[in-house]
């Protein structure tokens, strides 16, 4: 029997080392699971109500929770037992109908009852007895029998791999203990951090540390655009669906980005050359803007920890909207790049076109999945960020071509990321409770900023046909004019500042500017610097202004 099974492992070894599948195949396989997941457990683990799983919540928390417990779990057995990461990848997609059987197995336990699934919540004593006991008492809700079943399976399998790749007992001990602590980990992520920064005596402070800190959250104000629910229990499932789906996004994509840095390390190595960190923090410093704008607007200039996380959730959301922007716009401007940028990665043959595409939806899917856990409308601005750039970049409108209005797509989304900065901490989520004098101020600053961009492309642009104004007037002339522009937009962002050493910083700034724009050699990275200062001394006066 043994010998049967032995032979039965390595053959299903050998199929996976040969076996080719889309990536795309991948992905829906591995979604189309999640789905039958959670319509079963709305089954085995109904909710009081009887309604049916919150798509915008419960069914972004849970598939964020799977996915994000799964490459723990990749990492760990990969720690313990050297097997090769694309491998292992391969065997997680065929076992993760694993993750079926609690929902079933709950079914058939309690007759079609059905069997409360729910975190841990427990006290600090509670969660070491229960570390030892496999997962303590049999609360309902709570872990099930039907969970505590898939993990011993996953234990048995990991202990198996562990044998077979290492043939030492520690490391199947080891691989066991690490696996099982990395679901406990989990299961009990709640009680952990109200532990960590509340006060726990009985289990229920477990849940009114959390609640307390949702109610002076922004929580407790924002999310979508239908009323918060009324009722106190729907509403603190609401937000908890929200914090901890934010949580598992963010140790995902932390998880995933090891990931590919250990399976394709050099495919890693340089798409990072190709992150253009100064333009991350001119968008950054934008979404930042529309940040202040609101605090000032609503009185509200201190935030809980729920909401710095949602913020720097915030920045780096705007981060990946721009690397989004940037993998789209990399392909459609291959024969520009070949003469302005040839040592990009795409262009110069380290990436392939489609390894580009794939990041790019990589990317893309994770926006969406974060936009949407921030809030509906920094949802909306995220996608309209990408429109914009979209029509900017690719064929067959190609905005960049036409003079002008090329500039007028760039300085919008400039603005659109001020307007995702301000709706991500507003609490009141109507569109036209931005003041529309800002609005149109900002517009006008970018629209004359925002030529500085085509100095440095000044030769792809020619021979691409793209009509910029250092190619219609030539580039030392197009640069003067540039910074004319420059210089009368700074001049008059001093209309947000009520103060005369506002207007001098201004003036002072509007100089170096020019004098960047001018330098020569021409440095676009001295530009960003004296943008960063700049936005932050308009804070600051706008601040101490108000």
């Amino acid at each position: 029997m043994f010998q049967n099974m032995w032979q039965r492992f390595f053959v299903f070894v050998r199929y996976l080392e040969r076996v080719r599948v889309v990536p795309l195949q991948y992905i829906g396989s591995i979604a189309g699971v999640i789905f039958l997941r959670v319509f079963f457990e709305n089954y085995s683990s109904p909710h009081a109500s009887g309604m049916y799983t919150s798509w915008l919540t419960t069914f972004l928390h849970y598939p964020l929770f799977y996915l994000a417990i799964s490459f723990s779990l990749i990492l760990a057995v990969h720690a313990y037992t050297r097997i090769a990461l694309p491998l292992l990848l391969k065997a997680w997609v065929f076992l993760f109908p694993l993750i079926l059987l609690p929902p079933w197995i709950d079914l058939l336990y309690t007759a079609g009852r059905g069997w409360g699934q729910a975190y841990l919540f427990q006290t600090g004593p509670e969660l070491v007895r229960s570390f030892f006991t496999f997962f303590g008492p049999w609360f309902e809700p709570g872990i099930t029998l039907g969970i505590r079943i898939e993990v011993v399976v996953v234990l048995l399998c990991v202990g198996f791999l562990a044998w077979v790749f290492s043939n030492r007992l520690w490391r199947v001990a080891a691989a066991i203990l690490s696996v099982y602590g990395v679901f406990f980990l989990y299961f009990s992520f709640p009680s952990i951090i109200a532990l960590v920064f509340g006060d726990v005596s009985v289990f229920s402070d477990v849940s009114d540390v959390l609640h307390s800190w949702f109610a002076s959250s922004l929580l407790s104000t924002i999310h979508t655009p239908s009323p918060l629910p009324l009722d106190a229990v729907l509403l603190f499932e609401h937000q908890f669906n929200i914090f901890f789906a934010r949580v598992w996004w963010i140790v995902f994509f932390i998880q995933a980005a090891v990931v590919c840095r250990l399976v394709r390390p050099r495919l890693f190595a340089v798409w990072k050359t190709n992150l253009r960190l100064e333009r991350i923090v001119y968008y950054i410093g934008w979404t930042g803007t529309g940040i202040v704008i609101a605090a000032l607007l609503f009185h509200r200039v201190s935030w809980n920890g729920i909401d710095i996380m949602a913020i720097a959730m915030v920045f780096f959301l705007m981060a990946i909207n721009f690397w989004v922007a940037v993998g789209i716009n990399d392909i459609a401007d291959y024969d520009t790049d070949r003469i302005a940028n040839p040592d990009r990665p795409f262009v110069s043959g380290q990436i392939t076109k489609m390894e580009q595409q794939w990041i790019t939806w990589g990317l893309f899917g994770f926006l969406v999945a974060g936009s949407l856990l921030i809030n509906y409308l920094f949802f909306i601005f995220s996608l309209v960020f990408q429109v914009v750039y979209y029509l900017y970049s690719s064929p067959p409108f190609r905005i960049k071509k036409y003079f002008l209005l090329n500039n007028v797509f760039v300085a919008f989304n400039g603005v659109v990321a001020v307007l995702a900065g301000f709706f991500a901490v507003s609490p009141v989520q109507r569109l036209r409770i931005f003041p529309a004098s800002v609005f149109w101020l900002l517009f006008g600053i970018l629209v004359l900023a925002v030529h500085v961009k085509d100095i440095k492309d000044v030769a792809g642009d020619k021979s691409a046909g793209i009509i910029t104004i250092p190619v219609l007037f030539g580039l030392e002339r197009g640069k003067r004019i540039i910074g004319i522009f420059i210089a009368l937009g700074v001049l008059l962002s001093s209309l947000f500042i009520g103060t005369l050493w506002g207007v001098g910083f201004c003036f002072l700034f509007a100089v170096l500017f020019y004098w960047a724009l001018l330098r020569k050699p021409f440095e676009e990275r001295l530009l960003f610097y004296f943008f960063y200062g700049y936005l932050a001394c308009m804070l600051f006066f706008v601040f101490y202004a108000v």
